[in-house]
């Protein structure tokens, strides 16, 4: 096997993948993605046993439960599916799968940052907005508050300060938590979230001295810390890539 990259074979690997995802995680990604469903259904539940009058949940109330939900399925699922690799029993099935090295990290990177996220949203949204058609107590769809209403950096983008997020933050908030599935066997999750926590309070403690110097940002435009914070989440991006790559070879040998 040529241990580059072929597109023939990268495709035939990265819908094996897909499947395989769908196949053993398929029921927590889609009953994550009905959640908002199934609690519009319990409200009305509840209403008609307790004979009180039926209001649908405002739109701002239900897209905190569809941020909340969506964030456990970004995390949980695709380290589920990918934290596998460590063990060395189910992790074999990796080893032996027919692609490169490159092309199973490109099929990780769409899989975890494209192919779970859409999947969550139009699963979500979409049966949202199908309730909303036969719900008229709902003020708005989350189609239409999220998508076509909101100010949210990651719907309505803006290339002219070349701040390309809110992709970049959302692609390494995702991949953190794959990296962490990657190197630790157990609690995955959990220690990745307190090397996250710990990190946080030493990198916050070195840079509260300047932080609470105003005269450093005295004679810095806004301008040029926005291009400072667009290379600091690309560097942490690309580190997170490198690691998740570095990660993948040793197990991969």
């Amino acid at each position: 096997m040529k241990e580059t990259f072929d597109i023939g074979r990268f495709g035939k690997y990265l819908l094996t993948d897909i499947k395989s995802l769908f196949n053993r995680r398929g029921i927590s990604l889609i009953s994550l993605s009905l959640a908002g469903v199934a609690a519009n259904f319990v409200v009305l539940l509840f209403n008609l046993v307790l004979g009180d009058q039926y209001m649908g949940w405002d739109s701002s109330v239900r897209s905190l439960l569809f941020y909340f939900c969506g964030a456990l399925a970004v995390i949980l699922v695709p380290v589920r599916h990918y934290g596998i690799i460590t063990d060395k029993r189910k992790g074999a099935e990796f080893l032996l799968m027919p692609a490169s090295l490159l092309e199973k990290f490109i099929s990780l990177i769409i899989v975890s940052v494209i192919v779970v996220p859409l999947t969550y949203c139009i699963l979500y949204i979409g049966t949202d907005w199908l309730w909303s058609i036969c719900d008229r107590t709902f003020d708005k769809s989350l189609f239409r508050y999220i998508v076509l209403e909101s100010n949210m950096p990651l719907i309505n983008f803006d290339f002219t300060d070349m701040h390309f997020f809110t992709l970049d933050d959302f692609a390494s908030g995702i991949l953190v938590f794959v990296l962490g599935g990657l190197f630790f066997r157990k609690s995955k999750i959990g220690k990745t979230f307190l090397v996250l926590l710990a990190s946080g309070i030493v990198i916050g403690t070195a840079f509260i001295g300047l932080i609470d110097n105003e005269t450093i940002y005295a004679n810095i435009s806004e301008d040029s810390l926005r291009l400072v914070d667009n290379i600091n989440d690309t560097v942490i991006l690309l580190l997170l890539l490198a690691g998740i790559w570095f990660r993948m070879k040793k197990i991969q040998l």
